[in-house]
């Protein structure tokens, strides 16, 4: 396994959101680098090594209960990056007082329509339904960037809201999008239009994410 001091920060962070590692270990690791570095770097005016961990010892917690509970606002992803930006984002939510987060994904699409996706994921989050838009808060939407455009499985699934748009079901609330590519050049501004200009149509309401 790669040791920690040799992740970037994307390694780290996917580690993190699968439960490779805890924030924890990741800082212990990180004070005994600096330990062993700063009486030559002398980089830090002040270091509290004990709240630093207190703080990683809190992320963990929230972590532990992000996880499988039935709870108000919900994100749906489309699981083609593996879900890990999903999780993350789901971590920021539970650091809100009084929000949650659900994570959901959404079954791939096939070339042949035959071709169906079991009724439960082998691993990851359920899959989302119509039911999971209705019944929630607020809605974090995310999808890997497909030449400047969200992936097919996410547009299957939101194709087939149309019932939710007659009854005005969606309108009124907050949504955000996220995304995330392999390349620069991959469209991912564009993605993430494609992904909040089905939103608007729905009549929700736009957020930031700072």
């Amino acid at each position: 396994m790669t040791p920690l001091n040799e992740l970037g920060a994307t390694g780290l962070a996917t580690r993190l959101a699968r439960g490779e590692i805890t924030a924890e270990a990741l800082v212990r690791d990180c004070l005994e680098r600096v330990g062993l570095r700063e009486p030559a770097v002398r980089a830090f005016a002040r270091l509290e090594p004990e709240r630093v961990l207190e703080a990683a010892r809190a992320l963990d917690e929230r972590s532990r209960r992000v996880f499988g509970r039935s709870l108000r606002l919900r994100s749906v992803v489309a699981g083609s990056c593996g879900g890990c930006e999903a999780e993350l984002v789901a971590l920021g939510i539970e650091r809100v007082p009084g929000a949650a987060a659900r994570l959901r994904t959404v079954p791939r699409v096939a070339p042949v329509t035959e071709v169906a996706a079991p009724a439960v994921p082998p691993e990851g989050a359920p899959y989302a339904e119509l039911a999971d838009l209705e019944q929630c808060a607020g809605l974090a939407l995310g999808s890997p960037a497909r030449f400047g455009n969200m992936a097919a499985p996410l547009k299957h699934f939101l194709d087939g809201s149309g019932a939710l748009w007659q009854r005005g079901a969606l309108a009124g609330k907050p949504a955000c999008v996220f995304t995330s590519s392999g390349s620069l050049h991959s469209g991912p501004a564009a993605t993430l239009g494609s992904m909040m200009r089905q939103r608007l149509q729905q009549g929700k309401l736009r957020l930031g994410m700072p």
